[in-house]
């Protein structure tokens, strides 16, 4: 799905309503009821469309094609609370990890949007409930620069201030988030347009790390020519003089080193197996980072807690890591690249898993669209 299927910029209002409410995760919104002490307007769909017309005001600020970000960012919003809603013991209604949840179910039906855009809008739903909280940080500017990595702070202050637009509440708290959303803005204001430029804490201390083992970690669905771009990679730089010295950890050249599967195939093997696989792997990766290789970890890596195993695994280790995510075209090209391999429902699932790298995670992120023939 694309966004302009969902929004037309030259339309009354900008959204396509008659499309929106015939997708599943939309229609769900309308039998999701709210808390109705900071949602009395009703049910998380008359928010849903209350927000975006709060957005559609103002829009015309943006040039077009973060204008479509910011109006899908309204409308995908609060598409994760059908799934996270419940009542506690005294029949109040919360919705704790919506956010995180939106942004993944964004992601799945956004998925063959152009990347950078589709993650634009992710970012946007996944902290549009945080940057009312980034002035309770200890060091809370920090805090908004290590956000700006992720997002535009401009266009999420805006989206937190339809946000609370498009909700009916009696509580003087919203009053307060106001203050704060003014707060922030002039902070944001302060800081100036290379917010983002701004290097965090951790990352100052590579200004020193000259000598520093290189990782470079792949990140993308099975299909989606990690494992040619690896290929490729080394490849070419080993042609020029005085080439990198590579180390390529794979699971799957582990798994056929042991006789799991053959050259070629994508099998994973049994629980005992896998542990196995597992324990030659750290191995591996540890042995090359001792011996000073440049190393390229040519695995699915799709979610945020093996990543940052890896990170564990090499505490105290001068290390610079180099993210980079492979897409193919689309998610139908992923499914026929490995057709009889791996099932459609299974490339769903790794999509609703899926982590997207944050800014605190790598020292550098590298996208490519494989644009291999099917």
């Amino acid at each position: 799905m694309k966004i302009r299927e969902l929004i037309d910029l030259n339309i009354d209002g900008y959204y396509n309503w008659d499309k929106i409410k015939t997708i599943p995760e939309f229609a769900a919104l309308k039998t999701c009821e709210q808390d109705p002490h900071w949602h009395a307007e009703g049910n998380v769909w008359v928010h849903t469309v209350n927000v975006c017309k709060h957005a559609s005001d103002i829009a015309h600020i943006h040039k077009d094609d973060l204008c479509e970000v910011f109006l899908a960012a309204a409308l995908f919003h609060d598409i994760g609370k059908p799934i996270t809603s419940k009542a506690d013991k005294n029949g109040r209604i919360h919705s704790y990890g919506h956010e995180e949840a939106g942004e993944k179910i964004t992601r799945a039906l956004l998925w063959d949007e152009d990347i950078e855009k589709r993650e634009q809008v992710c970012s946007l739903v996944r902290w549009h409930m945080e940057i009312l909280h980034v002035l309770e940080h200890k060091d809370y500017l920090e805090r908004i620069v290590e956000l700006s990595k992720d997002c535009n702070m401009h266009m999420l202050i805006g989206l937190k201030r339809c946000d609370l637009q498009g909700s009916l509440s009696y509580d003087e708290q919203r009053y307060e988030d106001f203050k704060t959303l003014n707060t922030i803005r002039k902070i944001v204001t302060m800081l100036g347009e290379n917010i983002s430029k701004l290097p965090l804490k951790n990352q100052l201390c590579n200004f020193e790390r000259y000598d520093a083992n290189k990782i470079y970690v792949m990140v993308g669905l099975p299909g989606s020519g990690k494992s040619t771009w690896v290929q490729n990679h080394c490849r070419h730089d080993n042609k020029e003089d005085g080439g990198t010295n590579w180390a390529i950890v794979s699971r799957d050249s582990i798994r056929v080193a042991q006789g799991i599967c053959k050259p070629g195939e994508k099998v994973v093997g049994t629980r005992t197996q896998e542990e196995a696989v597992s324990e030659q792997f750290d191995r591996e990766l540890v042995d090359a980072v001792k011996n000073h290789y440049t190393v390229l970890i040519d695995n699915i890596n799709l979610t945020r807690k093996y990543r940052d195993k890896y990170k564990e695994l090499l505490r105290g280790y001068n290390i610079k890591w180099v993210y980079v995510y492979l897409q193919a075209p689309t998610l139908d090209d992923n499914k026929e690249r490995r057709k009889g391999i791996i099932s459609p429902e299974i490339f769903n699932s790794m999509i609703q898993r899926f982590d997207w790298p944050r800014a605190s995670e790598y020292d550098e992120f590298i996208i490519k669209m494989s644009n291999d023939k099917v």
